[in-house]
């Protein structure tokens, strides 16, 4: 037996081996955001009351409006985009342009 443990199969879609842990079962990254999706309420976009799509950004769950595109971000997520933005350029690049031609 080796010192160290092996990458398991994820307890949801039985298809993923992960050493990540959520909740105290091994689930892998795509699995966990499912989850925390399928846990968030729905949003209605303020602009034109449509029903917001959830999308997963780089571990960023946002809401979005397939009509006008407006996204809707929660309290912790714009302080999550922050610190993506410090970590990885090409991010803040695409937000910077993203508010440019909005």
């Amino acid at each position: 037996m080796s010192w160290f443990s092996s990458k398991k199969l994820c307890s949801h879609c039985h298809i993923t081996k992960t050493y990540q842990k959520f909740e105290g079962e091994v689930t892998c990254p795509q699995c966990e955001t499912n989850i925390l999706i399928s846990r968030e309420g729905i949003r209605i976009c303020p602009v034109d009351q449509t029903k917001m799509v959830k999308e997963d950004y780089k571990g960023i769950i946002l809401d979005r409006c397939s009509q006008c595109n407006g996204v809707w971000l929660d309290s912790d997520e714009l302080s999550s985009m922050q610190e993506l933005a410090k970590k990885d350029s090409d991010f803040a690049t695409g937000m910077v342009l993203g508010m440019a031609v909005g």
